[in-house]
């Protein structure tokens, strides 16, 4: 997820399409063991307070030159 303006939903964009990429790797009957780890990049050009503060969160921040 890339953007630039702070529309005030991206904690709920980011677990909607975070979900949705994890539980696109099973199908109906599978064993849940099936399920992969997946990772969310948001690159934001604003900071979220919520994901300052919350635990459940892991931040990194890196700059680099491209």
């Amino acid at each position: 997820e890339a953007q630039i303006l702070d529309k005030g939903n991206i904690s709920e964009r980011t677990v909607f399409y975070n979900g949705r990429l994890y539980t696109s790797g099973i199908n109906a009957g599978e064993d849940y063991i099936k399920l992969k780890k997946t990772i969310s990049i948001n690159i934001l050009a604003y900071s979220v307070e919520e994901f300052q503060v919350c635990k459940d969160f892991h931040t990194k921040f890196h700059l680099s030159r491209i």
